[in-house]
């Protein structure tokens, strides 16, 4: 799949010549066959059987892997240079805000790889759980690029069983065909192992943190080998955050990786036609020898559906505010516990502090956001707090037993609401596309129910 893949960068460079047909076809010989027939299927082209393909009068042949001097100039990295201008459209597709790292871990196929065969080297299955645990949640977001053979070899629907509950956690798989490069594009640190998506994260500059660099399968004298002696390698014993900070901290761009990923960088598109065009003896076309652009990645925002342990502290004037699967040791501040609507266990929300879930406050399924509120309170009474958000607004409801103190606590946080409600609606109209709305207390036995919308800025902890 990976060097099928390859075939896609190439393409272009044919575009508009009416003289030319195409043809794809594939030997067969690969075990990892999963995935061809989708992609040829996708591709739009005759797809010839192999023993047809070798005895037709073909004028060329380009073969994906093997290529001779090819590979001194890689499309694959030129269409990545090309999109470096679009860095921060692709961190938004992936869901990434202001302030927050991407960590990009990346695996070859190898059974020594970062997600090997899942013997005792392979590192994969017992790092998942503790990024979850040692990385906030607001400070990190995580994306998995993995090699296509791994992906097909053993069926996408296994791998995302495998990586079901770090997907829950907000772990994001990346398409390995199409979305890759755009995915390292966006990364500000990748975890990785030998393999040439690391090389190529090196080649962009990007900081890079080796979880898996045996050499064992390299040849010592290639520029790959060297890098891989050369980088930073990953602790498997030592806390991860400090490992990854120091990575970024201390990170300088090294020369060698973009000098011999490609010869002539930027050039790719010009010198294969060049040479393909002379291969079939007919002149080339005149128009200009262009590369396919990086397509915009579908939006894909973290959906965390496990249960995230806040902590909060005061600092100075300012609330830090702290989000992972578990409570660390050596955290401190107040914690509560915020529990998904969706989450895989029933009796989770009985226990939660705070309730959150997505969706437009327009669902009828729902019914409106104060009805939705109502019902999760009314079935969870512990719940002091809950929140229905979207990408425009994020309503809050919160719950406090009417009885001395709490029923106070409620006349300050109703001022308060109030309070940023009054300043809210003098901003201009250009900033009234989601205003905070007068809260409504809602009475009920011996509950009030304070309702306000907010923009997702303001709540963006809540959770």
């Amino acid at each position: 799949m990976t060097s099928a893949s390859r075939v896609l960068d190439v393409l272009p460079l044919f575009h508009d010549d009416l003289r030319l047909q195409l043809l794809v076809t594939s030997t067969g010989s690969s075990p990892f066959q999963s995935g061809i027939q989708e992609l040829f299927s996708a591709m739009g082209l005759p797809v010839l059987p192999w023993k047809e393909a070798i005895a037709a009068p073909i004028d060329l042949a380009i073969s994906a892997s093997f290529g001779g001097e090819l590979h001194n100039i890689s499309p694959c990295y030129d269409r990545m240079l090309a999109g470096r201008p679009y860095r921060q459209r692709f961190r938004r597709a992936l869901g990434v805000r202001r302030g927050q790292r991407l960590l990009v871990l990346n695996s070859t196929w190898n059974t020594e790889g970062f997600f090997g065969n899942g013997g005792s080297r392979d590192l994969l299955p017992s790092i998942l759980p503790r990024l979850g645990t040692e990385l906030p949640v607001d400070e990190y977001r995580i994306a998995a690029v993995l090699h296509p053979n791994i992906w097909h070899g053993h069926g996408p629907g296994q791998i995302r069983a495998w990586l079901d509950r770090a997907q829950r956690n907000g772990l994001v798989l990346i398409d390995p065909l199409h979305g890759w490069r755009q995915a390292l594009l966006a990364a500000d640190i990748v975890l990785g192992d030998f393999g040439a998506v690391s090389y190529y994260a090196a080649a962009l500059g990007i900081p890079v943190l080796l979880a898996a660099a045996d050499q064992e399968r390299l040849d010592p004298e290639t520029p790959l080998a060297e890098f891989v002696r050369s980088a930073p390698q990953l602790d498997a014993h030592a806390p991860l955050r400090d490992q990854l900070d120091r990575t970024f901290a201390e990170h300088r761009a090294l020369p060698d990786p973009a000098r011999f990923v490609s010869s002539a960088p930027g050039e790719s598109a010009a010198l294969l036609r060049h040479n393909f065009y002379a291969l079939l003896g007919i002149p080339e076309p005149p128009a200009p020898t262009l590369l396919e652009p990086l397509p915009l990645p579908p939006y894909e925002p973290p959906r965390r559906t496990t249960p995230m342990r806040a902590r909060t502290s005061v600092r100075g004037r300012r609330v830090h505010v702290e989000r992972s699967t578990v409570h660390p040791y050596t955290a401190d501040g107040e914690t509560h516990l915020a529990v998904h609507e969706d989450t895989r266990d029933p009796g989770e929300p009985a226990a939660a502090d705070v309730i959150v879930r997505e969706g437009p406050p327009d669902d009828p399924r729902l019914g409106s956001p104060a009805t939705w509120a109502t019902e999760v309170m009314d079935q969870y009474p512990y719940c002091a707090l809950a929140r229905l958000g979207s990408r425009r607004t994020c309503r809050l409801a919160i719950q406090l037993l009417d009885d001395g103190s709490a029923a106070s606590e409620v006349t300050r946080r109703g001022r308060h609401s109030r309070a940023r409600t009054q300043r809210t609606r003098r901003t201009s109209a250009s900033q009234q596309q989601s205003p905070l709305e007068v809260p409504t207390l809602i009475g009920r036995d011996q509950r009030a129910h304070l309702t306000a919308q907010f923009r997702p800025a303001d709540c963006i902890h809540a959770a």
